[in-house]
């Protein structure tokens, strides 16, 4: 049985675009910004004790028995990045064991941050430069990237937004940002017709994903042009049913065409491809 976090940490504005009028919309933790219609979690775990159960490595362990699995995975990211951008320097924000960097590196050169021990020891176990913390407390030396990266990295950010910023600072003028998330909206639609308020995402526990902000395609589109000033190039279906493929194939392609028509799914992930529309 896991153990569900205590919510011991509270805001008084949305930890995406920074307004204050934000409404609470399930009991105990999940709210919505009147400003960017992100839902966010409020209150939520203190962020030392989150490190920690990240720091105990249950996630990365299974991880390594699922490289087959992964590497199909991968190689389709890297494929969807091919089509917007061929070469330069790529970061990779949160990049967990580094076994993304394994196949970026055959296209682009590679750093990547991560705040987890366990998750550096893996990535640098394969010769990665992995740079250990935050985009915020991690010295470039001036760098600015062609390609940044963060996949199913936003979901978990305590300041999503403000990373948002330091990414854009980071990004050249014609750069390329990559981010892949959780597709929240047929939970959320699940959640609204239900008479009794059924919480849409789930308790937090230790040992297990821990999601504090959540999207729809809409709301993540919407935020990073309005918000942070990129234009979004592209949205697409993040393809991680590798994991139970079969059974998935005639959703995940009939969301593939929704996304190419209407820059919208309901897919289980999503993938937002969007560049700077003007100097900060």
């Amino acid at each position: 049985m896991t153990d569900l976090l205590p919510l011991t940490e509270s805001l008084n504005f949305c930890s995406l675009c920074g307004g204050q009028g934000f409404t609470r919309l399930y009991e105990p933790d999940i709210c919505r910004c009147q400003s960017c219609h992100v839902y966010f979690r409020n209150p939520r775990p203190d962020q030392a004790l989150i490190l920690d159960s990240y720091n105990e490595g249950e996630t990365f362990r299974q991880w390594q028995n699922e490289l087959g699995i992964r590497s199909r995975l991968w190689k389709k990211r890297c494929s969807l990045i091919w089509a917007y951008r061929s070469s330069g320097l790529l970061l990779d924000i949160g990049t967990g064991d580094g076994y993304f960097l394994d196949f970026a590196k055959n296209i682009f050169t590679v750093e990547a941050t991560e705040i987890s021990k366990t998750g550096v020891e893996y990535a640098r176990a394969r010769g990665h430069n992995i740079h250990k913390g935050t985009i915020f407390n991690t010295k470039f030396n001036g760098k600015q990237f062609d390609v940044i990266t963060m996949w199913h990295v936003l979901e978990h950010l305590p300041m999503p937004g403000r990373v948002l910023v330091r990414a854009r600072s980071l990004l050249k003028q014609d750069g390329l940002l990559v981010i892949a998330v959780p597709n929240e909206t047929i939970p959320v639609w699940s959640a609204r017709i239900s008479r009794k308020k059924t919480h849409p995402f789930g308790r937090l526990s230790r040992r297990q994903e821990i999601h504090l902000a959540h999207f729809t395609p809409a709301s993540l589109t919407g935020l990073l042009k309005k918000q942070f000033g990129f234009k979004v190039l592209g949205l697409g279906v993040d393809d991680v049913h590798v994991y139970g493929r079969q059974q998935k194939l005639p959703g995940y392609y009939m969301n593939k065409l929704c996304s190419t028509l209407f820059n919208w799914h309901v897919d289980t992930a999503m993938v937002v491809f969007c560049t700077p529309a003007s100097k900060p």
